[in-house]
């Protein structure tokens, strides 16, 4: 079967065609340039120059000040003096973690449903919880869950968010068997785009774990909970601080290394290995076990009956080094990743039956 490239106009073989990133229209070898952040030899896909110049331009947005960031949650004019009481109605406890709550809430006129995290603050947390809702709220991605309102009444506020149905550890938690590659791929997929757009963006999440990814009735994968997040600034292009949860901490962090956006990419490979073995890779260590096991430690590998594709993603990930670990653009340009299936009915399947 033959057909005509988009630029030069020339018949030549389908198979010889390749596809635009950007565009998705078909061009030769002569007229598309290979994908420089690609990890695979022999890729279906390419850049037209048209769009491999846009990308180029709109690789990363322009860092902000921390005075702008500062004067921004000083002021902050959506908090809303008082609780959210005689708008919502509790209906149900959630969960509960630190010093918050999260319930199901219902507004009393629209009957519309929502979650409600109640957060009791000292000092030294409000502005982490200025910080969470204003990059929640104002976020346009459709893989982070949107923050909506945010009251404060003496010392807790009170933060209403989209409601969604089920984490995801608690959707492996609960299966019997192992995902169908499939759906881990679209799983992982959307977790990437996330975590893409809040380093396009300059935010880095570093928290990030099968806790803090959310699932919905209709197949939505969505990145939650940025209490920890950090956005890099003019002044600060690396943080040094070490948060995050114990599996997931990157050895950059345990060494006390300055660290930037590659840090979520040691966590999501975390998350990729749960997914696909339902384990941890790290079990029931204590702290310095953990931290010396991350840092010199053998890694632990995947099945051998997994898929290859998914191999090479999760092993990118677990680079020690993190000037060597893919950006997330990078992961998602892998081919298991490129041409993963949109899987949103069977996992909404999945969803429906817990």
């Amino acid at each position: 079967m033959k057909m005509i490239c988009c630029n030069c106009r020339k018949e030549h073989n389908l198979s010889k065609l390749r596809t635009c990133l950007g565009c998705n229209r078909k061009f030769c070898k002569e007229c598309g340039t290979d994908d420089p952040l690609s990890l695979e030899k022999l890729s279906m896909s390419c850049w037209c120059w048209g769009c491999y110049i846009n990308r180029e331009q709109m690789n990363q947005a322009p860092k902000r000040s921390e005075l702008r960031i500062n004067r921004e949650l000083a002021e902050m004019p959506q908090l809303i003096s008082g609780n959210p009481f005689q708008k919502y109605e509790k209906v149900e406890y959630i969960a509960k973690g630190g010093t918050s709550r999260v319930y199901k809430i219902k507004d009393k006129i629209q009957g519309d449903f929502f979650a409600l995290k109640e957060i009791i603050a000292d000092q030294s947390r409000d502005l982490a919880i200025r910080r969470e809702f204003l990059f929640s709220s104002t976020q346009t991605s459709d893989n982070i869950v949107k923050a909506l309102e945010i009251y404060k009444e003496f010392n807790c506020y009170y933060v209403i968010y989209e409601l969604m149905d089920l984490r995801l550890s608690d959707l492996l938690q609960k299966q019997t068997k192992d995902l169908h590659k499939d759906i881990i791929c679209h799983i992982a997929k959307e977790v990437l785009k996330g975590i893409e757009y809040c380093h396009y963006i300059n935010v880095m999440h570093r928290d990030l774990k099968t806790e803090n990814i959310y699932l919905s009735k209709n197949g939505d994968v969505k990145i939650g909970d940025f209490g920890e997040m950090q956005e890099l600034t003019e002044e600060y292009d690396q943080r040094n601080t070490v948060v995050g949860s114990l599996q997931s901490i990157p050895p950059e962090m345990w060494q006390r290394k300055d660290y930037d956006f590659q840090c979520d990419i040691w966590s999501f490979g975390v998350i990729l290995f749960e997914i696909i073995e339902r384990r941890t890779p790290f079990p029931n260590r204590t702290v310095l076990d953990t931290m010396q096991n991350v840092i010199n430690g053998e890694l632990p590998i995947l099945s051998h009956k997994r898929d290859e594709g998914l191999k090479r993603l999760y092993l990118a990930c677990m680079e020690r080094n993190p000037g060597m670990r893919p950006t997330a653009k990078r992961l998602l340009n892998m081919r298991c990743m490129f041409e993963a299936k949109n899987e949103r009915k069977s996992l909404m399947k999945k969803i429906s039956k817990k």
